[in-house]
């Protein structure tokens, strides 16, 4: 979703100048903007589209699948 410049911005603001930095984090706004609809459809069809809501949000890796007790933690990843 980021270019390369985006991504460099992110990682490191500070090699980049004022004008620069506030061209980038509006460039990086509107991109979440035009995004937000999209995320918000795949997090309310989860029941349809089978993702789990962590995945969207980058908090659990794809490849695993999560076991979990009756009170909903989660006990192990495998």
């Amino acid at each position: 979703m980021l270019s390369k410049t985006e991504r460099d911005f992110v990682e490191d603001p500070s090699t980049f100048s004022k004008n620069a930095a506030k061209d980038l984090r509006y460039r990086i706004k509107r991109k979440l903007k035009r995004a937000r609809p999209d995320l918000e459809l795949l997090l309310q069809s989860i029941d349809v589209t089978g993702i789990d809501p962590l995945e969207l949000l980058g908090l659990t890796d794809v490849q695993h699948t999560t076991q979990k007790d009756t009170t909903n933690k989660v006990l192990r990843s495998q």
